[in-house]
């Protein structure tokens, strides 16, 4: 007779869940890839998604990298693709759906250049 052996596994979230690792610990992560992404503080939280007070959050113990401090949403002028700018990177956000889905928050929006938009590494899409 075969054993079964208990294995620890990860929770998985999905894209766009907010989590927060406990009330006294004030830390904030995004999934973004299946992996939760460290949102640095509120200025950060705020200038990406409608709920500005945090309100929903799941709690959950989790750990995971950082985005970057002031990490912004972003567009070229004229165009209407969506760009989440974190850590030098540029990710493009698919559609509309995938964008209210993560929660963000369109009055946000950047508009950048062409130069500067060009600078930047290109991350996977969100949504994809």
């Amino acid at each position: 007779m075969a054993s079964a052996t208990a294995t620890a596994t990860t929770p998985q979230f999905a894209n766009g869940t907010r989590l927060n690792m406990g009330a006294s610990s004030g830390r904030i992560y995004l999934v973004l890839d299946g992996k939760p992404c460290h949102v640095p503080d509120m200025d950060t939280y705020t200038q990406l998604f409608k709920d500005s007070k945090w309100t929903s959050i799941t709690t959950r113990p989790v750990a995971g990298p950082a985005i970057t401090h002031l990490a912004y949403l972003a567009r070229l002028q004229g165009k209407p693709e969506v760009f989440l700018i974190s850590n030098e990177i540029k990710r493009h956000v698919i559609s509309m759906p995938v964008f209210d889905a993560y929660g963000f928050d369109a009055t946000k929006l950047k508009t950048i250049s062409q130069s500067d938009f060009d600078a930047l590494d290109r991350g996977a899409d969100i949504g994809a």
